[in-house]
């Protein structure tokens, strides 16, 4: 009678301390993040996956969870945007190139934590200093590569921004992997030129310009080409009409400028002015030239 008692005073107690033990022994990691187990306050080579895992309860054991999934990092100068727990803007880089040109430089790095590293991160910087040392790295590393001497200004255009991109993403990928990360991507995004980024675009400006001067050369050469073909079919009356039908050409050009879709084709007031050949009542246009109103084209 006494050991059916025992048993029924001790089965429940021993199942209820069994059921602590477990629960305390459960550790739930969320999906997403990497566990690493701590043992008495010091990092383990442990480390959990998303899920259930049981650690026995008798070793004073913590859990510090870190991110599995891709990071990103935006050198962008945004200091005000919100952060979210995977992305993070910091501020643009300054740095100077190898001809001594200054630039501040905007990039976008994106990396993940290395699972089988993770307790090499924790002892160095540990989950507090994650994306002050990943800054600190960035801004490192862009100054030391833009530096050499053979990144010049002309490294920030064509083929060659290209290959500085590529430079870039080597070189952080060697240095993110000796701290326990994997590159997964780096982009160069806009890079301020500052005083010297106003002279390389009024240089372009200026060629363009030269082009676009070389192909209205050729457009007036073609007019005059094609008037001195009309001249016999137009007669006596060749200086009037070829003055009025560059009239509205350039009434027509105005009017495109400004935006109208159906540019109103007519002629313009022409002063009446005489002419050495011709009589007092004859006709030539003058520079004063007033634009046709709305309603139509007054003609004289």
């Amino acid at each position: 009678m006494g050991l059916v008692v025992l048993l029924v005073v001790a089965v429940p107690i021993v199942g209820f301390v069994g059921w602590l033990l477990l629960d305390e022994s459960l550790v739930r990691i969320p999906s997403g993040n990497l566990g690493l187990l701590l043992v008495h306050g010091k990092a383990t080579k442990q480390v959990l996956g998303p899920g259930r895992h049981i650690v026995p309860s008798f070793r004073q054991h913590s859990v510090q969870q870190y991110p599995a999934l891709e990071l990103a990092y935006r050198a962008d100068g945004c200091l005000d945007a919100v952060h979210i727990d995977l992305e993070r803007s910091g501020p643009v880089i300054e740095a100077v190139l190898g001809d001594r040109t200054p630039v501040v430089v905007a990039c976008t790095m994106r990396y993940r934590l290395v699972a089988d590293r993770l307790r090499d991160v924790h002892e160095a910087v540990g989950p507090d200093g994650l994306w002050s040392s990943i800054r600190d790295l960035v801004e490192h590393e862009v100054r030391d590569a833009l530096l050499e001497p053979t990144v010049t200004i002309d490294s920030l255009f064509g083929r060659e921004r290209r290959e500085l991109g590529s430079t870039l993403s080597l070189r952080l990928g060697t240095a993110l992997e000796t701290h326990g990360f994997a590159l997964t991507g780096f982009s160069l995004a806009g890079v301020d030129l500052g005083a010297a980024g106003t002279v390389v675009a009024a240089t372009a400006r200026a060629r363009l310009e030269l082009e676009r001067e070389k192909a209205e050369a050729r457009v007036r050469r073609q007019r005059v080409t094609n008037d001195a073909q009309l001249a016999d079919a137009w007669g006596e009356r060749t200086a009037d009409i070829a003055l009025r039908h560059r009239e509205l050409d350039t009434w027509r050009e105005v009017l495109a400028r400004e935006g109208s879709l159906a540019p109103q084709p007519g002629a313009a007031h022409v002063r009446r002015m005489p002419s050495a050949q011709q009589g007092p009542d004859s006709t030539i246009a003058s520079a004063d030239v007033e634009p046709p109103s709305s309603e139509g084209v007054e003609r004289t």
